[in-house]
């Protein structure tokens, strides 16, 4: 999970994300990298009752509903609907899935309820957030790798 400087410090001076939202990020090791038609099964995958307990933050899927599924280049991303509330967090939730660096990562983006992410920002921050994943990783097309290696870039390296 990574939070703001603010939050972390509590110090009301230190700097603070434009958009205020939690990211969390899930690794684990591959056994192969997740191919488009792979891809392409699990954007299926979410729109079963099995797939809407996949994405359940609680105990089952009764609570899940999908309000979009979007599939770019190597990249499927849910946007989900849980009744089940996580602290200050709003009902909804943008899941993300992908390979990277031969491991499978799932990503979330919650907005919270004094601040809520509407449609469009919810996905751009989800996306920037693989993005910057996949630049600490070396897996972007060249060209879109950020200067050096630093921030989040080294905190990735360090998790992969």
């Amino acid at each position: 999970m990574l939070g703001g400087c603010a939050a972390i410090s509590g110090n009301r001076r230190d700097a603070k994300p434009t958009t205020p939202a939690m990211l969390t990020a899930s690794v684990t090791p591959a056994e192969a990298p997740l191919d488009n038609a792979g891809l392409d099964r699990l954007a299926r995958f979410f729109s079963t009752p099995e797939g809407q307990d996949a994405l359940a933050r609680g105990d089952g899927a009764s609570d899940v509903g999908v309000l979009d599924i979007s599939r770019s280049e190597g990249l499927v991303l849910v946007h989900a609907q849980d009744g089940t509330q996580q602290g200050d967090t709003t009902g909804d939730y943008w899941r993300g899935v992908f390979s990277t660096a031969a491991h499978l990562v799932t990503i979330t983006v919650s907005g919270f309820r004094a601040a809520p992410l509407d449609e469009k920002t919810g996905a751009a921050l989800a996306r920037d957030f693989v993005k910057a994943i996949r630049r600490a990783n070396a897996t972007e097309p060249a060209g879109a790798q950020g200067a050096g290696n630093t921030g989040l870039a080294s905190f990735f390296n360090r998790l992969l």
